[in-house]
């Protein structure tokens, strides 16, 4: 019990200070209310408290969060699902990221097919050329040192502009959430039946709404994506 207070202690102190904002999830409901980011170890957690309470999402449960005039989305970093402060939104984008324990958005990433780079001085130039491999003009232009790699945003816009297509156009990805939701669910509470703990009511109904065709339609669905892929 001892050990389970100072975790939650610790990461009660890496949570950034609740602001009002709204938050709208995956199935796109929206909530207004007071937002909390909460790092954890696998996703960032969000808690929003309002006149209906307090509600927790984890990050992949959403898809936008707006505070006064800041934007935050999902994004993958560092191998979990993490809040990220939107700075430059397209194929290409740009955002502000938390590094572990930090309660602060300071650390710049680029962004693209679900990849993070993050910004830096030091070999930027050479991490940057294997990023954008897939823009054969941005990295001709990088490899003769015909653009400075910390011109971001010419970078950025040449992308998208510009780079768009060049490649063979990939097969489009299924979307497979629902079947990420139903995963950490079962995670949820597979791990509460092992430690022999009481599962909660709203998660046996949570599980009870992912039973039948449905869910049996996604699974079939990432089978046949990854025979063909």
């Amino acid at each position: 019990m001892k050990i389970l207070t100072f975790c939650f202690s610790i990461l009660l102190a890496f949570a950034s200070s609740a602001q009002e904002g709204y938050l709208i999830t995956l199935k796109g409901d929206t909530l207004k209310g007071s937002i909390t980011f909460l790092q954890n170890t696998f996703y960032d957690e969000l808690h929003v408290k309002n006149e209906d309470g307090k509600t927790t999402f984890k990050a992949y449960q959403v898809q936008f969060v707006r505070i006064q005039d800041q934007a935050y989305e999902p994004i993958t970093y560092a191998n979990k699902k993490v809040m990220a402060q939107v700075v430059t939104k397209g194929a290409l984008s740009q955002y502000l990221v938390r590094q572990e324990n930090e309660s602060t958005f300071n650390t710049r990433v680029l962004y693209k097919d679900d990849e993070a780079l993050v910004i830096s001085n030091i070999g930027f130039r050479k991490r940057l050329i294997e990023y954008l491999n897939d823009c054969p003009l941005l990295t001709r232009q990088l490899e003769n040192k015909e653009i400075n790699p910390n011109k971001l945003a010419h970078i950025i816009t040449t992308y998208n502009t510009n780079c768009i297509g060049e490649t063979a156009e990939k097969p489009t990805k299924p979307d497979f959430s629902e079947l990420k939701e139903l995963s950490q669910l079962l995670t949820d509470i597979l791990t509460r039946v092992d430690s022999d703990e009481k599962v909660p009511t709203y998660m046996i109904n949570a599980l009870k709404q992912y039973s039948g065709s449905s869910t049996d339609s996604k699974v079939q669905l990432l089978i046949n994506f990854l025979d063909n892929k």
